[in-house]
Order: C-alpha cells, then structure tokens, then sequence
C-alpha cells in the first residue's frame, strides 16, 4: 500500500550538536518576522519609531522572566522586522531541587514567539494591525553563545546601535 500522506523533510538543525542549552550562559539571538514583514514599526532618522505591535513585543519580552525566573534579560531591541537581545540562563538549583526541568533557551523563545503571536493576531483582529501570511516570525532564531566580555559588548553596542544602522542592515528590505 503506497504511503500518500506529506513527505517531511529532514531539517538540519543550526544548534550545536551536546550543547546543553540550560546550562548557565548568555545568548545572543535574533527572530526575524516571516517574509521580513516589517510589523512592529518603523526606523526615522535613525530612531526606532515602535507601533503598538512593537511596544507589544517589548512588554511581552520584559514579562518573560515572570513566566522563565531562571533567565536575566539584557540588552534588546524590537526592530520593524526582526529582533535582537542578550538572555543569560542563570543558576537552576533550586528548580532542581523540586525535580523541576531547567527551560533550554529553545523553551524560552519558543514562548516568546508564541505569546507575541497570540497577541498580535488579536492585533489584527481587534486593533486593525497589519495581517501577516500565517506566521508572525520565521520558523527558527539565529542564536550565538557569549563566551568573554569583549564579546558581551561588542554584541551589546550592536544592539543598541542596531536602528542607526537600518538602512545597511542584511535584514533591511
């Protein structure tokens, strides 16, 4: 009997191979909004101009360590078609102790991007938001690991930066 149902491919995963991802580190990642739509605002004059898709995304990152205690948030920033910030996963012995399991950092961004999701389709729905093809962001997120200060605040100043630098950013379309 021949198997008609969808083939599914294999996709490589980008994470590295035995990295364990709830040890304590810091992260920098990015998410970038399906298609590069650009849905959270606008960059004028080199300064972020957030919508309130934007200044949602934000309070919704800012709300993360209630949901995650085990992480620290960092430097961030909502640009109109992506997102930047710095997580450290910190300590989880006391999680431990309760036989809890630690959040990988792939557990806390997968519930940011399916919290700022809900939201922004009641956005559309309700508020009038730009629609969007049937994801708000691309299916995965580049993620690079912390490992020395010097790191740390060359990536940070990025970040910060990142609006005065827009127009010549790869994610600028």
């Amino acid at each position: 009997m021949e198997n008609n149902s969808k083939k599914f491919y294999e996709r490589r995963s980008i994470r590295l191979p035995d990295y364990d991802y709830t040890q304590e580190s810091l992260y920098y990642i990015t998410l970038c909004c399906q298609h590069r739509l650009k849905l959270f605002g606008e960059v004028v004059n080199s300064e972020l101009m957030p919508n309130a898709a934007g200044k949602m995304v934000e309070e919704e990152w800012k709300a993360l360590t209630t949901r995650f205690p085990e992480i620290r948030l960092h430097a961030y920033v909502v640009m109109p078609n992506h997102f930047h910030a710095i997580v450290e996963m910190c300590s989880t012995e006391q999680m431990d102790s309760k036989n809890e399991k630690s959040p990988t950092l792939g557990n806390v961004i997968a519930g940011f991007k399916s919290i700022v999701t809900v939201n922004y389709i009641r956005g559309v729905k309700e508020l009038g938001w730009q629609p969007f093809d049937k994801k708000v962001w691309q299916r995965n997120y580049w993620e690079h690991i912390i490992r020395n200060d010097q790191a740390y605040q060359k990536i940070t100043d990025y970040i910060i930066e990142n609006p005065i630098y827009w127009k010549e950013d790869d994610l600028y379309t």
